[in-house]
């Protein structure tokens, strides 16, 4: 068994890394798959909270990932949006959606 403490450190090493690589990066594939790191340092995060309260169910951790994964395939059904129009997709070129 993995001590809860380890778990906590790696999310939020995860949830840290992806949040500093949302802030710096530019290109749009980029600041996505640093929210996705983000995102799975929060999955981690929130598992190892359920496994801590003792739920004794698996239908809180399914419902999570279901939610983590709906996030995931919005996110890149944007990003596949952005990249059909404009190629490459850079995040600060983007207040064309504006008028």
């Amino acid at each position: 068994m993995i001590p809860q403490v380890h778990l906590l450190v790696l999310g939020l090493l995860l949830l840290g890394t992806g949040l500093f690589g949302v802030v710096l990066r530019r290109a749009g594939l980029a600041v996505f798959l640093s929210a996705m790191v983000s995102f799975n340092g929060v999955l981690l995060l929130v598992c190892a909270g359920l496994g801590q309260s003792g739920a004794s169910s698996q239908a809180e951790g399914i419902e999570v990932l279901a939610l983590m994964v709906a996030v995931g395939l919005a996110g890149a059904a944007v990003l596949y949006g952005f990249f059909r129009f404009v190629r490459p997709v850079v995040l600060d070129e983007q207040d064309r959606l504006k008028n």
